[in-house]
């Protein structure tokens, strides 16, 4: 049951039932109809604050709440982008019929260094664009080139200056390794800094060689 945080009051009562009573009554009828099922529940709300505001009730709720499992947002899973990413364009290539097999480096590279508000679903969205607007057999920044990351209110607008720009992954090596010395080399530290997952930065470390030792100061 997805989003069962939508469910209407009325109805949340007549599901208490079902899970109670492990039956369930048709339209028009009065007898009970044994049912022997397990429900799997999702919600994108904090179901104890729609609790707490009696926006969802709270017998439902510990019913359901008998083993929790807690999705960290794609943004902190960026190890799953890729999986994810080919599994959609292999789906909308065979739906469109479209020849598009690859996704190239430098989009790749985008859609993991995209925080995805939306998660998954938008991943998939963007994805499905990308088969629509894709000419070549491999998907590039062009057919990704569709979302814009959000900017805070109170950010600096960057400035542009005449400088020749830098290559992807060299924005992303020393962003890491900014990081990684602004914390005292506190990968935890440098992972919230960064928007990712701890083991994300540990591997993009080891990729780029980036020396976890402080230097000795010589006398």
């Amino acid at each position: 049951m997805d989003e069962i945080s939508e469910l209407p009051i009325d109805v949340q009562a007549k599901l208490l039932r079902v899970l109670q009573e492990r039956e369930v009554v048709r339209v028009g009828d009065t007898r009970g109809i044994p049912v022997d099922v397990r429900i799997v529940s999702a919600s994108n709300q904090n179901l104890q604050h729609m609790v707490l505001n009696r926006a969802f009730r709270e017998d439902l709720y510990y019913r359901c709440n008998v083993i929790e499992i807690e999705i960290p947002p794609l943004r902190n899973r960026q190890i799953d982008i890729p999986l994810l990413a080919y599994h959609f364009l292999a789906k909308y290539s065979s739906l469109l019929n479209k020849s598009v097999y690859g996704i190239s480096a430098q989009a790749m590279a985008s859609l993991q260094t995209y925080s995805w508000p939306g998660n998954i679903r938008e991943l998939e969205n963007s994805m499905e664009r990308a088969v629509n607007l894709c000419d070549h057999q491999e998907v590039d920044v062009t057919a990704l080139s569709l979302f814009t990351p959000s900017v805070s209110v109170d950010e600096t607008p960057i400035q542009l200056t005449d400088s020749p720009p830098i290559s992807l992954e060299a924005a992303e090596r020393a962003a890491i390794e900014t990081a990684v010395r602004y914390t005292g080399f506190n990968l935890t530290q440098a992972a919230k800094i960064l928007g990712i997952s701890k083991p994300s930065v540990y591997a993009k470390v080891k990729k780029y060689g980036i020396s976890l030792e402080r230097r000795r100061s010589q006398a």
